[in-house]
């Protein structure tokens, strides 16, 4: 009788090892798969139950933000390496230095105000429970943690 509740309590431990372990695996697949942008857009899209058409609208509406996109963040690499550049310094201009942040935090500025109009182009083509749904995914995530999760349509 001892050897058989053994039995069932190892085969009980790999169940829920193999269970446990595959649930880990899955969310890790999710997760990358959320970072590669055409996949995250395609996830995203799914989540709101978008039509073809409006698919194709928020696309039109996404590309073309991009080249924009691509010039704040251009201008923003080369902020980035004037303030590194000012700190590798033997003796630091700290004046100086904060003069280089301002001009990054207007950068960060201007994308984010340049980013409002297609984004606000994109709620309109969604229906009303799609913008409250979308509304909602994206207050959970950090806005400016890399990418605006907008962008990725």
């Amino acid at each position: 009788m001892a050897r058989k509740i053994l039995w069932v309590l190892l085969a009980l431990s790999i169940s829920v090892n193999v269970a446990v372990g595959l649930g880990y695996w899955d969310a890790q697949r999710r997760y990358e798969q959320s970072r590669e942008p055409r996949r995250a857009a395609a996830m995203l899209a799914e989540r709101l139950g978008l039509t073809d058409d409006q698919r194709a609208e928020i696309r039109a509406i996404r590309e073309g933000f991009r080249g924009l996109r691509r010039g704040h963040r251009r201008d923003f690499r080369a902020g980035a390496a004037e303030i590194w550049a000012a700190l590798a310094e033997p003796e630091p201009d700290f004046a100086a230095i904060d003069l280089l942040i301002d001009a990054q935090a207007a950068r960060t500025a201007a994308l984010n105000r340049d980013m409002v109009r297609p984004v606000a182009q994109m709620l309109a083509v969604m229906t009303e429970e799609q913008r409250e749904r979308f509304l909602e995914l994206v207050a959970r995530r950090p806005i400016m943690g890399g990418r605006f999760p907008v962008v990725g349509f």
